[in-house]
């Protein structure tokens, strides 16, 4: 097979090897700041720029009129792969997915974080979701499961916001 040809399997592999890469950068990152400078409120600094990097990357599509949009905007194959991400619902007031998999989490278990740990670490992750979702000022976004909290899937739903 020529270099420049991958398969659906080996795309996916390098995916989520790069993200992992990052996870466990910045599992290390949290570890050491919080060692070596426990006055800085580290965390707190993480959860604005991955809010921001949401926000950086979600201007590039623009705000969203609805749920299915947003989904729709943010969708990327390498993301789609990764994460296992399904579209359970796309409506005009609701919007759910589900991601059957998450490379930051299993990088992090490999790393050996607790599961208190994952959990910290996702919700140091996943404001960059929540910065996408504010582009859109219209709708709201949460999540009713993750991984990292021990749940099946990271489930995600996007919402018309209600006056």
């Amino acid at each position: 097979m020529p270099e420049d040809r991958f398969t659906a399997d080996q795309f996916t592999a390098a995916i989520r090897s790069a993200i992992a890469d990052r996870a466990q950068l910045l599992a290390i990152l949290v570890r050491e700041m919080a060692r070596t400078h426990p006055e800085v409120d580290f965390p707190a600094v993480v959860r604005r720029v991955t809010f921001e990097l949401g926000v950086r990357k979600a201007r590039q599509a623009g705000p969203q009129p609805t749920p299915a949009a947003f989904l729709e905007a943010q969708r990327r194959v390498a993301g789609t792969l990764a994460f296992a991400r399904e579209v359970l619902e796309a409506g005009e007031e609701r919007a759910v997915q589900a991601f059957h998999r998450c490379p930051l989490v299993d990088a992090w278990r490999e790393l050996g974080a607790s599961d208190s740990e994952v959990a910290e670490l996702c919700a140091l992750a996943n404001p960059v979701d929540h910065g996408a979702v504010s582009v859109s000022p219209e709708l709201t976004l949460r999540f009713t499961e993750t991984i990292a909290e021990g749940g099946a899937t990271c489930t995600m739903v996007v919402e018309r916001r209600r006056e």
